[in-house]
């Protein structure tokens, strides 16, 4: 289910990390990047822990930003495991 947001609102993007075990668990980092329509990226950097394993980032979405569909593209690596989740949500 793509998400829509107007121009103003902030976007909230949130990554749950497991172990192979299927258990919540905190990655060695967690970082994530937000790219628009045009294919620029409009913010990056590490997340926020809100709980074992349950990692968030904000982006308040300009009025000036562009419209069409974005991509939140977060990464957690454990170990010398990489997992990247790329989630779509639309701005409007």
């Amino acid at each position: 289910m793509v998400e829509y947001y107007d121009r103003g609102e902030t976007y909230i993007v949130k990554m749950q990390v497991y172990d192979e075990n299927g258990s919540l668990v905190d990655p060695d980092s967690a970082t994530y990047k937000i790219i628009d329509s045009g294919e620029n990226v409009k913010a990056n950097g590490n997340m926020t822990k809100s709980a074992v394993g349950i990692y968030t980032a904000e982006y308040t979405i300009a009025e000036d930003d562009l419209t069409g569909e974005w991509m939140a593209e977060c990464t957690a690596v454990l170990g010398s495991k990489t997992t990247i989740e790329r989630i779509r949500f639309v701005v409007v």
